[in-house]
């Protein structure tokens, strides 16, 4: 949530490297101490969040690589920030939409994407599924 990017002692306790900011007016708090990707988006359900998978997907993956640790917020943490994580986690670790939704859900239980952006995910599971076959 917005109240977690803006504490520096636990960022730095639990070793992040990486924010991806996509809350609306949010603030990148630390631009010297994290590398960040600001996308403001909305949270309605009518958001084409789905353009913006592969390039919040890209930076994740970058910092996986480099051996780093993302941190994804929005405002307060239950829909469009859980939303690149799930689509993530389908992209990058061949999960279905229920187990990135459960896997996502069992780190943090309020999480609920919006009608629109579950709709979003559904589709984008389905073009994995047809990319794969």
């Amino acid at each position: 949530s917005q109240d977690v990017a803006g504490d520096l002692s636990i960022l730095e306790d639990e070793g992040i490297t990486h924010i991806v900011n996509c809350a609306t007016g949010v603030p990148n708090y630390f631009p010297k101490k994290f590398t960040y990707l600001h996308l403001e988006i909305l949270d309605l359900p009518c958001t084409d969040i789905i353009q913006c998978f592969r390039e919040v997907h890209d930076f994740m993956q970058d910092c996986v690589d480099r051996g780093g640790k993302v941190f994804v917020h929005c405002n307060a943490g239950i829909s469009r920030a859980a939303t690149f994580v799930i689509s993530y986690l389908m992209a990058h670790h061949d999960m279905s939409l229920q187990l990135a939704m459960e896997t996502v859900k069992h780190v943090r239980p309020k999480v609920r994407p919006n009608m629109g952006f579950m709709k979003q995910l559904k589709i984008f599971e389905e073009s994995l599924t047809t990319n794969k076959s």
